[in-house]
């Protein structure tokens, strides 16, 4: 996301690693916000290219 000021924000969510049901699918429904990246104490989950690109 880019902020008005030309920013580029990286928006991320903290998560238990259990929460994670399988290599590469994390549940969602229609209240989550999108996120860039997901933080576990298994390490960084990137979600957006824009995260891909820089974890």
């Amino acid at each position: 996301m880019i902020h008005a000021n030309g920013l580029l924000i990286f928006e991320v969510a903290l998560s238990y690693s259990v929460q994670i049901l399988e290599e590469g699918i994390i549940p969602v429904n229609s209240t989550d916000v999108p996120i860039d990246a997901l933080v576990t104490s298994s390490g960084i989950i990137p979600i957006s290219p824009a995260a891909s690109e820089r974890v």
